[in-house]
């Protein structure tokens, strides 16, 4: 068993727990090198397997309607980004061309 006893349990030290516990290790054996008691790892166990079973109930449309929000936010950030270069590179052409850039007036 690779698992260790450690003193921060973060989420996928839990998930290592739980699996081990699924694929037949025994309670006690988890327990004893984990350090903690069984009633805790056990919580881990069920808490798993009700993550996974929320991740089933979650409809396709749900997900879908995620991913579009996701790709709509990241094709607005890359568009920013490419009129971001457009105008750097413009500039540095500018640069190296010696024309300078428009001058602003002051409003005063």
């Amino acid at each position: 068993m690779k698992l260790k006893k450690h003193k921060r349990w973060n989420a996928s030290r839990k998930a290592e727990v739980a699996v081990a516990l699924l694929k037949g290790e025994s309670l006690e054996e988890v327990s004893r090198v984990t350090g903690q008691p069984a009633h805790v790892v056990t919580s881990w166990k069920e808490l798993f397997l009700q993550g996974g079973q929320a991740t089933f109930q979650i409809g396709e449309s749900a997900k879908e309607k995620a991913l579009e929000a996701e790709n709509t936010s990241l094709k607005a950030k890359v568009g920013t980004l490419v009129m971001d270069n457009d105008l750097l590179t413009e500039k540095i052409h500018r640069l190296e061309d010696g024309v300078p850039f428009h001058s602003r007036k002051s409003k005063c």
